[in-house]
């Protein structure tokens, strides 16, 4: 949560310039002939990848927050259904006020796409906690899942 509160209180300009660092660098691992084009067609390259590394990053972030979260709660005695609905209450209640947070922020505003993109990522995060719980539980014979 520090690590998104961290990057949402970035500004539109600190945080286009930390994207396009980033994409940068992915685009020239995937792409090792980046570096030998004019700064125009990587800055064109970069402005066409923006979109998508932004919500990608959403996605991931809130991934690894709904991991964390069902993870936690996981060594409370709650059956495996109130588990999940609290782990994704908490992930999706998160994204809420991180939109709410970036009203604060210059040139930045609240989306609710992201707190869509953000609940889908949480909830990927905590079935697959789920999954390898079952998995785990199977293979040991403990059916309290």
């Amino acid at each position: 949560m520090a690590g998104i509160f961290f990057l949402s209180a970035q500004t539109a300009s600190e945080s286009d310039t930390f994207s396009g660092k980033t994409i940068r660098i992915v685009v020239g691992v995937l792409m090792p002939q980046f570096e030998e084009l004019s700064k125009a067609q990587q800055a064109k390259i970069v402005t066409a990848w923006q979109h998508t590394a932004r919500k990608t990053a959403h996605a991931l972030l809130y991934l690894v927050l709904g991991l964390l979260c069902m993870t936690a709660l996981l060594q409370h005695s709650l059956d495996m259904k109130m588990r999940t609905a609290i782990a994704l209450c908490i992930s999706a209640g998160y994204a809420v006020t991180d939109e709410i947070h970036q009203l604060f922020v210059p040139g930045r505003g609240p989306q609710f796409s992201d707190v869509c993109i953000d609940a889908c990522g949480a909830l990927t995060g905590i079935l697959l906690v789920v999954s390898v719980h079952r998995l785990l539980s199977n293979r040991t014979g403990n059916r309290s899942v």
